[in-house]
């Protein structure tokens, strides 16, 4: 049986008696399958996973219901979600539902043709985002990640969405390693003189993939540095990015001093992974917090064992916030209150450890441009 519907404001008691915020956004993926296999990939997703699409009706009864219980923003991801047959009308699908504010198509991109391209210009919303992955601004280092012919792929999928007039919709999405980061503000210019409408960054998870094949590694704190002095240095970088940028270094600078407005409220942001296993956010995949069998059970069932298992989740993050030794003399504890929990334990595996990014901060907490 799939998903029933329930009652909005007895399902986010549900949640609430457990101390957990209402999900506002959802992350769903609607399949393991991926054209690709990039070597940061954390659900590991590629060509192996061909039987690895979830069946649409029952995707569409699960979109349903978490609309209802008060998300207002729904990302379909994948693997690739392109590779989906049905990819398409469960867009159509979610775009029919009262309360819905923003649509998130995430993709590679490379698979896009023009009748794809037409298809999502008839849909007329304007708060469809496509989100294209490009880890490089060049095809030798996306594709040193992505693989062989990636970045030309994904530049004219890029293409036809900007000749289509959906520039503005579009957002590219980058993965910071020690190998591409150099490239960032290239590609930041290159994007703004488009008409792109965002770029954002995020570092790398070690992770999956990533984990098993060591060829990629976290940026260093000198390259958070000089990407900080290529910002207040480079007019044109600076407009850019003014206009269409978030970049994790450049926002953690802009933020220090004062407390994360943004922080993530675990439970506010849900994720669906490709099994159809439910977790309170993307950055915490993690068995303790599985909630199995989304697409055949009520929603009620499901938020019941979600709200069980999540309980103690608003206690921790308060206590990472005072509670990691190493943080009482940073400079930016309070806006990074011990980074985040999903990150420590993958790196660390202890939930009281601090993030591995951790030093990444230091460097942009404490960094200050050079004298005239």
């Amino acid at each position: 049986m799939g998903m029933n519907p329930g009652n909005q404001a007895d399902l986010q008691y549900i949640l609430k008696n457990a101390g957990l915020p209402a999900p506002r956004s959802l992350t769903l993926a609607i399949t393991q399958n991926c054209n690709l296999a990039c070597v940061h990939c954390w659900p590991e997703s590629g060509a192996h996973a061909i039987e690895g699409s979830l069946e649409a009706k029952a995707l569409e009864q699960t979109i349903e219901s978490f609309i209802r219980l008060g998300v207002k923003e729904l990302t379909i991801t994948g693997g690739e979600p392109l590779t989906h047959p049905g990819w398409l009308d469960i867009l159509r699908f979610s775009l029919q539902q009262p309360g819905l504010e923003t649509l998130c198509l995430q993709t590679n991109a490379t698979m896009l043709t023009e009748a794809d391209v037409y298809s999502l210009t008839a849909l007329q919303w304007s708060r469809l985002i496509i989100q294209v992955s490009l880890d490089g601004a060049s095809a030798p280092i996306n594709d040193a990640i992505r693989g062989g012919g990636s970045f030309a792929a994904a530049w004219r999928g890029l293409n036809l969405l900007v000749e289509a007039g959906l520039a503005a919709n579009c957002k590219v999405a980058f993965t910071e390693t020690r190998q591409n980061i150099h490239e960032l503000p290239e590609l930041v210019i290159r994007l703004h003189r488009m008409g792109i409408g965002a770029v954002i960054s995020g570092t790398l998870v070690c992770a999956g993939r990533a984990q098993s094949a060591g060829q990629l590694s976290l940026p260093e704190p000198r390259q958070y540095e000089e990407l900080l002095e290529r910002f207040h240095t480079d007019a044109e970088f600076r407009e850019s990015y003014r206009a269409m940028g978030n970049i994790a270094a450049l926002e953690w600078y802009r933020g220090r001093g004062a407390p994360d407005d943004l922080a993530c409220k675990c439970g506010e942001h849900l994720y669906i992974d490709g099994k159809g296993i439910l977790y309170p956010c993307t950055m915490l995949p993690f068995p303790q917090y599985a909630v199995a069998q989304v697409h055949q059970r009520s929603v009620a069932e499901v938020l019941s064992q979600a709200a069980a298992s999540w309980s103690n989740l608003p206690g921790l993050v308060a206590k990472r916030r005072s509670g990691i030794l190493q943080c009482r003399h940073c400079a930016g504890k309070e806006h990074c209150a011990g980074g985040c929990l999903g990150r420590a334990l993958v790196s660390d595996g202890d939930d009281m450890a601090v993030e591995d990014r951790c030093l990444l901060r230091k460097a942009v907490y404490t960094w200050e441009p050079a004298g005239p």
